[in-house]
């Protein structure tokens, strides 16, 4: 009897339960976990309560004729009516983008408030980052005001900010430096080699930020943040999946990730596979150039097959040899034991396939196809990182973190020219050591100085090889006839060191100044040697070189009431030369590139000018940037003699690999000016319609012969059309970029004039021959459907109109008209 009577009650206490009690849990719409402290109120106001630690709320309080509103600081508020919430249902909020980003993460290595920072940001949250479900790291990049996107291949995505690039931007992961010794001037697709869907947000900083970061940091710092898992979640198992297909570029991603929680450690388990399809150019040649693009011949040969023919492309908008995939792998491990200390094991992993360099098979000499393959080889990243985080009140730091990290690249860079059966490669092996310390104290309310050290080690193993091809019916059976050939860094291997300690400071002057001001000292240290074999300047055997910089900035940011917001900053930054900049052999185009071991430090001095205005209780603004950049010592190539040379009977050419070629050397060309300014706006027209854009113009000169500097284009922009109602939303976007003569291109090729149209194949001058980068315009569409709390569904049509353009020193065609299909599901 006594079991029955429990039974009974048991029973009984379910049954009041279901009957009077009306749990639901609050989830973030985007990461799944619970929402603690949302305030949950009727019409009236009269009644409310409050979710707990779980995100649990109970709604018995409430009638089920009314309706209530979810509000929380950090999100959006939503009205849901009471007779819809079952118990046990999940309300999902989404992150209100306007207030999350006013915290920025990286512009002085520690948190803070946007308002209190000098230096113009842009921050792409996770909102934006699953709402525009971007292909690659590198593509998300575009989101953000001013920045360009360029593309020599189909693996491809080189950012360009304020007219810097390559290894004049500083790329970080987690606060691990990216950049290393083999980081190139011209275009670096690295930032592809990060998975988009295991990314938490990412933030640009803009112009120098070298007290912050050292060296590379001249035109800016691109910081991307992985995804963390949370201790003691109240949902132990977490599964989030986003899968998306191109139907006409045949482009497929498939992303899973796992998490696992418990009262002291979580684990976070993230997949990515992505199989990108060769792209389509557009139809549309509003240009007027009919012919520009188009594809006529192709080579069907690759590290397998073996063809000694040209092949004929049946559709010329086809670009072939341009699809690749990509593997990306990200574990990670936290243990918290308590609120003052935690750690973090951060292993990342990525690898691609062979990625055919599309710029270089379409590459002519006499009318013909001169490479039957040229393909970057598997390319592959490895980092390593333990963190160790915490909070103290010491009288020397309140917090700090110590980020410890090795990563392992590696690159290859494979050719062959057709006529040949000889195999040309290139193969880098990179170890990168590094550890930070970053620390800062609150003095009092009003001031906080941080600092910390830096220390990184760069190992490079080099080495180029030929081998002879043998062939069985097309197939590539054997590799035979292992000879050495020059490396593309030095052969006997190079090493490149840094140590640096900076200091930053900010002060509220009162409630409506702030001064930022940051001193920084970097130690460089470079070392290479060159095997004898593999010379191709006899003067060479090994090099050392060694410089130091000072580097400071100072901020001062004025706020005289909510609406208003004035920023000014100067600040200095440097590059010290790396082995790239010092050692590389690489030829393109009949220009072979060559060592110069003389090469200095390059150095920026910029002023930087914003003002803000806010409206609507700061959800809509407008903001003018203006920035004026010295460069002294600029680094760029021009031609360079080999007086000891007698392959040639010219000073200026040398005999390489069979050709007779131009030598070109990086040198410093003494000064270089760089201005611009950036316009953006946002303006929350209604509740559900927002229309936001931006306009940038960048202007750059080598003083001494007032020739352009690379990878400036005038005129770009955007603008956004945004929609939404309670489940739907849509997007309607128009982006564009002006045009640029041929007159105003780079001398050193790298901003690729041979790749805009040919207009008079006649002429002597390069200027004569080409037409420069024509304007051009696109429109994107999208739509977006919450069929569930738990599921996403989306439809996004690129390049509406179809149009045919390239962007700027790209050299590929940017994909056409296509559509594609997403999915996500969290659980």
């Amino acid at each position: 009897m006594k079991f029955i009577h429990n039974v009974f009650l048991i029973g009984f206490g379910l049954f009041l339960s279901f009957s009077f009690g009306q749990n639901i849990r609050i989830v973030d719409a985007l990461t799944g976990y619970p929402v603690q402290d949302v305030l949950v109120y009727n019409e009236m106001g009269g009644d409310s309560v409050t979710s707990d630690a779980d995100g649990v709320v109970n709604l018995s309080l409430f009638s089920k004729e009314e309706s209530v509103t979810f509000e929380h600081i950090s999100y959006e508020d939503a009205k849901r009516a009471v007779a819809m919430l079952t118990s046990g249902k999940q309300v999902a909020l989404y992150p209100d983008t306007q207030k999350l980003s006013e915290i920025v993460l990286s512009a002085t290595r520690s948190k803070d408030e946007k308002k209190r920072v000098s230096k113009q940001v842009a921050i792409l949250t996770d909102r934006v980052i699953v709402s525009q479900a971007p292909n690659t790291s590198a593509e998300l990049l575009s989101e953000a005001p001013g920045i360009r996107v360029q593309r020599s291949q189909g693996g491809g995505g080189s950012p360009v900010i304020r007219g810097f690039e390559a290894n004049r931007i500083l790329l970080v992961i987690d606060g691990v430096r990216m950049n290393n010794a083999i980081y190139r001037s011209g275009h670096l697709h690295n930032a592809i080699s990060i998975d988009p869907y295991a990314l938490s947000r990412a933030e640009v900083i803009y112009g120098p930020s070298s007290v912050g970061y050292g060296s590379d940091a001249l035109g800016g710092v691109v910081h991307y943040f992985t995804k963390e898992p949370r201790t003691g979640d109240a949902q132990p198992w977490r599964f989030f999946t986003a899968n998306s297909f191109d139907t006409r570029h045949k482009h497929t991603m498939s992303h899973f990730d796992m998490t696992y929680s418990r009262e002291k450690w979580a684990s976070l388990t993230s997949v990515s596979y992505s199989d990108f399809g060769d792209v389509y150019m557009g139809n549309q040649r509003k240009h007027g150039y009919t012919e520009w693009g188009l594809v006529s011949e192709y080579s069907k040969n690759n590290r397998e097959y073996y063809e000694d023919q040209v092949s004929r492309n049946p559709d010329k908008t086809l670009q072939r040899n341009t699809g690749y995939d990509q593997l990306d792998l990200l574990q990670k491990f936290v243990f918290q034991p308590n609120e003052e200390n935690k750690w973090v094991m951060n292993l990342q992993y990525s690898s691609s396939s062979d990625i055919p360099r599309f710029d270089k098979l379409n590459e002519r000499r006499d009318g013909d196809l001169r490479y039957a393959t040229w393909y970057y080889g598997p390319q592959r990243r490895l980092l390593i990182s333990p963190k160790y985080t915490f909070n103290s009140r010491h009288k020397f730091f309140d917090e700090g973190v110590i980020t410890l990290a090795y990563q392992n690249i590696e690159e290859s860079r494979v050719q062959r020219k057709f006529g040949s059966l000889l195999r040309e490669s290139q193969l880098e092996n990179l170890d990168v050591f590094s550890a930070n310390a970053d620390f800062s104290v609150a003095m009092d309310k009003r001031e906080k100085l941080g600092y910390g050290f830096e220390f990184t080690h760069n190992k490079l193993h080099s080495i180029g090889f030929c081998e002879t091809l043998v062939i069985d019916d097309n197939r590539i059976v054997d590799l035979q006839d292992y000879t050495i050939i020059p490396s593309r860094y030095p052969s006997k291997g190079s090493s490149y060191t840094t140590i640096a300690s900076y200091a930053d400071y900010k002060v509220d002057l009162n409630d409506k100044s702030t001064l930022n001001a940051g001193l920084r000292f970097t130690n460089t240290r470079l070392k290479a040697e060159w095997a004898e074999e593999a010379l191709i300047d006899a003067r060479l055997r090994k090099t050392q070189n060694e410089s130091n910089a000072l580097n400071a900035s100072l901020g001062y940011i004025f706020r005289p009431n909510p609406e208003w917001e004035f920023r000014s900053l100067v600040a200095s930054g440097f590059r010290s030369p790396n082995i790239d900049d010092i050692g590389k052999i690489r030829e393109k185009q009949g220009i072979l590139t060559i060592p110069n071991p003389q090469l200095k430090p390059e150095y920026a001095y910029t002023a930087d000018i914003g003002v803000s205005h806010y409206f609507r209780q700061r959800t809509s603004f407008v903001q003018l940037n203006l920035f004026y950049t010295l460069l002294f010592d600029y680094i760029a190539r021009q031609p360079y003699m080999l007086p000891l040379d007698d392959s040639t009977e010219s000073n200026a050419t040398i005999t390489h690999m069979g050709d007779e070629l131009e030598t070109w050397a990086n040198t410093n060309l003494g000064e270089a000016t760089l201005k611009g300014m950036g316009f953006q706006w946002n303006a929350v027209l209604s509740k559900s319609i927002t229309y936001s854009g931006h306009l940038n113009y960048t202007n750059g000169v080598i003083n001494k012969d007032e020739v352009s500097v690379p990878s400036i284009l005038p005129w770009q922009g955007s603008q956004r059309l945004l929609g939404k109602a309670r489940r739907l939303q849509a997007q309607l976007s128009f982006v564009f970029a002006g045009q640029k003569n041929p007159e105003d291109y780079s001398k050193g090729g790298e901003d690729g004039l041979e790749e805009t149209p040919l207009i008079d194949d006649t002429a002597i001058e390069l200027d004569d021959q080409y037409a420069g980068a024509p304007a051009w315009s696109r429109f994107d569409f999208g739509l977006t459907y919450n069929l569930h709390v738990n599921t996403t569904l989306g439809v996004d049509l690129h390049n509406l109109l179809d149009t045919h353009y390239k962007e700027f020193a790209s050299g590929i065609s940017a994909p056409g008209r296509s559509l594609r299909l997403r999915l996500q599901y969290r659980f």
